[in-house]
C-alpha cells in the first residue's frame, strides 16, 4: 500500500511538472465562462445568506452568552 501512495504521488508531482513547464499551451475561454464564475459567485453568497438566516437565532444565542458570561466573571 506505501508502495502504491508513493507511485500516485510520483506521477501526480510529474504530471504537474508537465502541465507547468509545457513549451506551448493553447488556452480559450468563451465569453460565457466569465458569466458562469459570476453566477457561481452570486450563488455562493445567496446560499452563505440563507445558512445564516437558518441559523440566526443561535448565532446570536451564542455570542449572547459569550458576552453575557465574561460580564458575569468581571462582576464577582
Amino acid at each position: 500500500m506505501v508502495h502504491f501512495v508513493s507511485c500516485v504521488k510520483a506521477l501526480v508531482l510529474l504530471d504537474a511538472f508537465h502541465i507547468t513547464f509545457h513549451p506551448k499551451l493553447y488556452a480559450y475561454l468563451d465569453p460565457g465562462t466569465g458569466s458562469i464564475i459570476f453566477q457561481v459567485i452570486i450563488a455562493g453568497l445567496c446560499g452563505g445568506l440563507f445558512v445564516i438566516k437558518l441559523f440566526w437565532i443561535r448565532i446570536k444565542t451564542f455570542f449572547k452568552g459569550l458576552f453575557s458570561k465574561s460580564n458575569k466573571a468581571e462582576k464577582k
